[in-house]
């Protein structure tokens, strides 16, 4: 897909409850904070929303701001933020993108194709061999992720998996390590040290 047929939305918002008080958005794996990691991966949007707190460090200049109401709402209702932030006329894809998947650049090109190969369902996640579907590292069509966020109205506080059973989505498979989050100090640890040893 071409940058003007995706805008993409990075959730950099979350309490960070499980990192002993360490700010993960901000936590440096390979060289770079783990929200320039996702800013990185989404490089070719369109319009680029982060959100979260004001200057979180890593977000480039032409990130637009946005942020839930109320703050730490969940991800839905960040997403909504999101949505909000590119205004009435989004691109046709929308890439949603959590902060702390250090390794999401190897993923966005991925869902992309998929989505372009399936051109009738919603959107495109990824799925790992446990069977856990990764939504928030996916792409979306634009227009009906809003129609799903609007009939589930409202969003404080909503679980992901009540607005993706609203959705017709393709999964793909990549390698467990490619789509793994950050939660924990040892989390990060591991990402860390896989970065190193390449």
């Amino acid at each position: 897909m071409t940058p003007a047929t995706y805008d993409a939305i990075v959730l950099a918002g979350g309490r960070s409850s499980r990192m002993g008080g360490i700010d993960k958005t901000g936590a440096v794996v390979g060289g770079r904070t783990l929200l320039g990691r996702a800013c990185d991966a989404v490089a070719d949007a369109g319009r680029l929303v982060v959100v979260g707190p004001p200057s979180l460090p890593g977000a480039p200049e032409r990130a637009i701001a946005a942020r839930e109401d109320p703050p730490f709402a969940g991800p839905v209702a960040a997403i909504g933020a999101g949505l909000d932030a590119l205004g009435g006329v989004p691109a046709e894809v929308v890439v949603v993108l959590a902060a702390d998947v250090p390794r999401a650049a190897e993923v966005v090109p991925v869902l992309l194709a998929a989505l372009a190969e399936h051109p009738r369902a919603d959107g495109v996640v990824p799925r790992s061999s446990d069977g856990h579907r990764q939504t928030l590292l996916a792409a979306y069509r634009s227009q009906r992720l809003a129609e799903v966020l609007a009939a589930a109205a409202p969003l404080t506080d909503l679980p992901v998996k009540r607005i993706v059973a609203m959705m017709d989505l393709v999964e793909i498979s990549p390698d467990d390590a490619v789509v793994a989050d950050i939660d924990t100090p040892e989390d990060l640890h591991r990402a860390s040290e896989e970065m190193r040893r390449g």
